[in-house]
Order: C-alpha cells, then sequence, then structure tokens
C-alpha cells in the first residue's frame, strides 16, 4: 500500500477509521497512536519539516491525516464538540425519546 502516494493516503483513513470504534477519543486516537506514525513517514520520501521538501509528500499525509480524524470522529460520534450538539440537533428533529 505504500508505493503511491494515494494510497498511503488511503491507508491513513483506513486506520483512523479501524481504530474509531475502540478509541473513545479523537485526540487520544490521533495523537497518540496515528500522529507518531505519520510523522515517521516523510523522511522516508526526502520530505522533511521546515524545507521546501515538505510540500512533496509531508503536507499531503498531514492533510490526510486531519480529514481523517474529521471523517471517523464524525462517524462514530466520538471526541469532537461539534458532535454531541449534531447529535442533540438529530434528536430534537426526530423527536426522539419522545
Amino acid at each position: 500500500m505504500g508505493k503511491r502516494t494515494l494510497t498511503l493516503g488511503y491507508a491513513i483513513v483506513i486506520i483512523d477509521i479501524l481504530l474509531a470504534p475502540f478509541t473513545p477519543s479523537n485526540t487520544a486516537r490521533t495523537g497518540g497512536t496515528v500522529f507518531p506514525v505519520i510523522k515517521n513517514l516523510p523522511p522516508l520520501f526526502k520530505s522533511f519539516p521546515n524545507d521546501p521538501s515538505a510540500r512533496r509528500i509531508g503536507g499531503y499525509l498531514m492533510w490526510m491525516m486531519v480529514i481523517s480524524t474529521s471523517l471517523s470522529s464524525s462517524m462514530f460520534v466520538t471526541g469532537a464538540a461539534p458532535n454531541v450538539l449534531g447529535l442533540e440537533f438529530v434528536s430534537k428533529i426526530a423527536r426522539y425519546p419522545d
């Protein structure tokens, strides 16, 4: 899965979605589990932080991590402040529980 940058992005999303149901906090999941792994990938592709090469693949992988965290936290209603408001909003519209 690491031959193309697109498949690396898919791998990040898949990892985050697989971990989401078992980790109640998206901060703990992303900051403690996913980020340390993703942080070490760009140097393997000669992309270093605070360097013009950071735009090579490092920026893409970090953006994929941010997007996958937003996606997985909204899918499983875990650890994101807007999810609580969204859940209350949906339950009012659906009149649940009545």
